[in-house]
């Protein structure tokens, strides 16, 4: 009979060869994956950033220079009276 440290070595052993050979037996799936998960973050997690970073500015419509406010416009947002009214209708 072997201690319970053995055992325990031998599981995580088999769990980490289990791991490598999934991978080696599925790695040609992941590289025929990776040009569309790709193309599909680009198309989907760009304009979420650019849109979360423009948010953090303050650019009137006749100007070209941007201020940079932080937190100011989500700040008003939450603390607006109104924001919470038409949150509850909606």
């Amino acid at each position: 009979m072997g201690t319970i440290e053995e055992y325990a070595e031998r599981a995580t052993d088999s769990r980490l060869e289990r791991g490598v050979g999934y991978l080696r037996r599925n790695s040609r799936a992941y590289l025929l994956i990776a040009p569309a998960a790709i193309f599909l973050l680009s198309v989907v997690g760009y304009p979420i950033i650019e849109t979360f970073r423009l948010s953090l500015y303050e650019s009137p419509a006749d100007s070209p220079v941007e201020t940079y406010v932080g937190f100011q416009h989500y700040v008003e947002i939450l603390t607006s009276d109104i924001f919470t009214q038409l949150l509850w209708q909606t």
